[in-house]
């Protein structure tokens, strides 16, 4: 009985959604082209997300409803419920972190247009070596200004951070992959490959800070954008030893198992939630789209991850494979980063 009031209820959000959409975005470039717009996109495709989940859970229920049986919906319908609920949560994180932003149309000087945005996703040579340090640290913008941008030297380093990185997710979502999908008893061992990823985020997320910048490392906290990244080189380090302690030993057995998905989830609303300037100007957009890009794939991970490790079966194999290549597409996202 509660799939038509479902289905009512999301068809009353949809419409109202329209409506407001229109009035605050106004055009589809300010859809595309606007930190507001694009937020409002995170949004429908993570709804789209959980109302399939929540499709396959209606399915179940009506196949039980036709044949009797009702094994399949004890086992499968709470989970796919969890996973829906924990993508619901990001959905309103990403509401709350939309009410920040100006809407799209009292920014029009600053909207980026739809091939201005997809320039932001295509291939390009990775940059695979750093700026020159000391040319940099000598002209660096300090971590603490807020209203500071960067310097071309900063750019060609946060360049080479982001790409470097994305060959180390790409290789890590290969090696899940391998896990799942073959018996090579060595892949097991992928985790391992968190380690070093961590020293290099470690070493080169924060270039004006600790270990090789002049700026020391507990001063440094105090600004939003570091500590994020402290946080991430923190959770990359965790992620190495804790997945690879599930793969790998008896652990995985646990009921920790089921804390990696959660934190992919909160990861990936972490990554929404995260902004690089107080302004709304059109270069921090196209930086912040390719976050957003990277934390939608974060909670889809997060939600296959939840489903793996609470169902057997060809749910688990699907799933298995799903959340592996999430990380590998995260990893294209980074290779392919370039800073504006």
């Amino acid at each position: 009985h509660f799939s038509p009031m479902a289905v009512i209820a999301v068809a009353v959000l949809v419409g109202s959604g329209i409506y407001l959409s229109w009035n605050y975005i106004g055009s589809m470039v300010g859809l595309v082209g606007t930190a507001y717009g694009i937020m409002l996109l995170t949004k429908i495709i993570l709804m789209g997300g959980g109302l399939l989940l929540g499709g396959i859970n209606a399915l179940t229920i009506r196949n039980w409803a036709l044949c009797g049986d009702c094994g399949q919906v004890l086992r499968r319908v709470p989970v796919f419920a969890q996973a829906e609920a924990g993508i619901g949560a990001t959905i309103l994180m990403a509401a709350a972190a939309l009410t920040g932003q100006p809407p799209s149309v009292d920014v029009v000087n600053q909207q980026a247009t739809p091939a201005e945005v997809l320039h932001v996703f295509m291939p390009k040579k990775p940059q695979l070596t750093p700026a020159p340090y000391a040319k940099m640290l000598a002209h660096a913008t300090s971590s603490l200004d807020i209203y500071s941008q960067p310097t071309y030297l900063e750019k060609i380093q946060s360049d080479f951070n982001h790409n470097i990185s994305g060959i180390f997710v790409i290789l890590l979502g290969i090696g899940a992959l391998l896990h799942h999908t073959t018996k090579m008893k060595w892949t097991r061992h992928w985790p391992l490959l968190f380690i070093p990823f961590a020293g290099f985020l470690l070493t080169f997320a924060e270039p004006t800070g600790w270990p090789l910048g002049h700026e020391g490392f507990f001063n440094t906290l105090i600004a939003p954008e570091t500590l994020t990244h402290r946080l991430a080189t923190v959770l990359v380090l965790f992620f190495g030893f804790f997945q690879w302690r599930l793969v790998a030993t008896d652990f995985g057995r646990t009921n920790w198992r089921y804390a990696l998905p959660v934190i992919y989830v909160l990861g990936g609303a972490m990554l929404l939630t995260h902004t690089h300037s107080i302004y709304a100007d059109k270069r921090t957009y196209l930086i912040e789209a390719s976050h957003n890009a990277i934390g939608i794939l974060a909670i889809y991970m997060g939600a296959a991850g939840w489903v793996e490790q609470r169902l057997d079966g060809r749910e688990r194999q699907i799933s298995s494979s799903i959340w592996p290549i999430c990380l590998i597409l995260v990893g294209f996202v980074l290779l392919f980063y370039r800073e504006l």
